[in-house]
C-alpha cells in the first residue's frame, strides 16, 4: 500500500501538527512494508531530510504556504499529485486545518481540535468562511476520521452529524524515552547551574500564547498564592513566544509579580529534564488543549501535575493529576495550593503520573493509524 500524506498544515517546526506528522511518518515505516509519499512545504523540508527509505519527500515551493494559496493547493493540486504518485490512500494528519473536497481514493483525516472559536479572533472573512462552513463539510466527505479524544469524537458526531462508525479515537503519542525521574536535589542543583534559579518554583511548559494558553488566569492564581499563602516559589514559563506575549508581560507588571516570573526559551532536551524534575509542581491551564505532551513530559519526570479539564487531558491523565476548570482562577489557585501544601498528595500524584505516562507512545499511535488505513482500503 502506498499512502500519501499532506504535511502542509504544519505551520511551524515546533507546532503540534508538525510534531504529530513528524513522529507518525517516523514510526509508520518501522511498522510495515508500506511506502509513503509526503508532500512537504519547503520550510519544513529539513524535518524529513533523514526520513526512512520507504518515505518519498515531495517538496513544494515556499509560496504554497500562503494560507489562501494553500487552501486552493489542497483543493486543486493535491488530488492531482496523489494520482501522479499512484497513492492508494491519503492520510491528512491535520484535518482540523486543511482538507480537500475530493481525493479520488480512500481518505483518512486526523482531527486534533474542533470549534469555530479556535484561532479565529481577527481572522479574515475568507478564513472564517473556510473554518466554519467549508471545513466541516469536507470532514464529512472523508472516508474515515481519527479523533484525538473521546470528547472530541462526541463533538464531531453531534455538531457536524458525522456517523459514529466513521470516527475512531487514536490518542497522540509522546516521545518520553529521554525523560526519567531524577532526585530532587540533583535536579534543583542542575537548574541552579543552568538557569541561575535558586528558589522553589512552579513550572509551566508550552508556548506563550494569549488567550489560548490562559496565562492571564494563571498569573492571577499565582498572585493569590504569593499574597495569601506567602509561598517562596517563582513561576517559570518555559516555551517559545507565539501570540499575545505583550499582554502576558503587561499583566505580570499590572499584578506586581514580574520579579517572581522567569521566562525561558529554546531549552535543550538535556536541560528540560532537570527543569521538569526539579519543579514542586507542573501546571497546564490551557483553554483548549490540542496536545498533552507538556503534561506527559512532567509526569514522565515524576513531577506532580495539575491541568485544565479540557480536550483529551482528562482521558490521558486519568486519576494521575488534579484537574481544574481553566476559566476559574479560584480552581487554578486551589489546585496548585493543594499540591504545594500536601506533601503526601504531591508524592502520590508524582508516582502515579510517572506510571501513567508510559501508556502513550508514537509507535502505538502510528500502529492504530495504519490499521485504520488498511481497513479503509479493504472496504472502499
Amino acid at each position: 500500500m502506498k499512502i500519501g500524506i499532506s504535511a502542509h498544515p504544519c505551520d511551524a517546526p515546533d507546532s503540534v501538527s508538525s510534531e504529530y506528522v513528524e513522529n507518525i511518518v517516523r514510526c509508520m515505516p518501522e511498522l510495515s512494508s508500506d511506502t509513503y509519499v509526503v508532500f512537504v512545504p519547503e520550510k519544513l523540508s529539513p524535518i524529513f531530510e533523514r526520513a526512512h527509505p520507504q518515505v518519498t519527500e515531495v517538496t513544494q515551493p515556499a509560496w504554497v504556504s500562503n494560507p489562501l494559496i494553500n487552501v486552493f493547493w489542497h483543493l486543486m493540486v493535491l488530488p492531482w499529485l496523489l494520482r501522479k504518485h499512484a497513492c492508494d490512500c491519503v492520510y491528512m494528519p491535520a484535518g482540523h486545518l486543511r482538507l480537500s473536497w475530493w481525493y479520488g481514493r480512500p481518505s483518512v483525516g486526523a482531527v486534533h481540535e474542533f470549534g469555530v472559536d479556535r484561532g479565529l479572533k481577527g481572522a479574515s472573512s475568507l478564513s472564517l468562511l473556510y473554518r466554519t462552513r467549508l471545513l466541516p463539510k469536507m470532514l464529512k466527505r472523508l472516508t474515515h476520521v481519527i479523533s484525538a479524544s473521546r470528547s472530541l469524537r462526541s463533538q464531531l458526531v453531534s455538531k457536524i452529524n458525522l456517523s459514529s462508525d466513521r470516527v475512531d479515537v487514536v490518542y497522540d503519542g509522546a516521545d518520553l524515552s529521554w525523560l526519567t525521574p531524577m532526585p530532587g536535589r540533583e535536579a534543583r542543583q542542575k537548574v541552579a547551574d543552568h538557569f541561575n534559579l535558586h528558589t522553589p518554583y512552579i513550572l509551566y511548559t508550552g508556548r506563550l500564547e494569549h488567550p489560548g494558553m490562559n496565562h492571564l488566569r494563571l498569573l492571577a492564581a499565582f498572585k493569590r498564592l504569593k499574597r495569601e499563602a506567602e509561598i517562596p516559589h517563582k513561576l517559570v514559563c518555559a516555551g517559545s513566544a507565539w501570540y499575545g506575549t505583550e499582554e502576558i508581560f503587561a499583566a505580570a507588571d499590572r499584578l506586581g509579580i514580574r520579579n517572581d516570573l522567569v521566562f525561558l526559551e529554546n531549552i535543550h532536551d538535556e536541560r528540560l529534564c532537570p527543569l521538569l524534575a526539579g519543579a514542586d509542581l507542573a501546571v497546564y491551564p490551557a483553554l483548549h488543549a490540542d496536545s498533552c505532551t507538556p503534561v506527559l513530559q512532567a509526569m514522565a519526570c515524576g513531577t506532580a501535575v495539575c491541568a485544565a479539564n479540557v480536550g483529551s487531558i482528562p482521558e490521558v491523565v486519568g486519576d494521575a493529576a488534579i484537574l481544574f476548570d481553566p476559566s476559574s482562577v479560584d480552581e487554578i489557585h486551589n489546585s496548585m495550593l493543594g499540591l504545594l501544601t500536601d506533601n503526601s498528595a504531591r508524592e502520590r500524584y508524582a508516582r502515579v503520573g510517572h506510571r501513567r505516562s508510559g501508556f502513550f507512545n508514537w509507535e502505538d499511535s502510528a500502529r492504530h493509524v495504519l490499521s485504520i488505513c488498511r481497513v479503509v482500503m479493504s472496504t472502499s
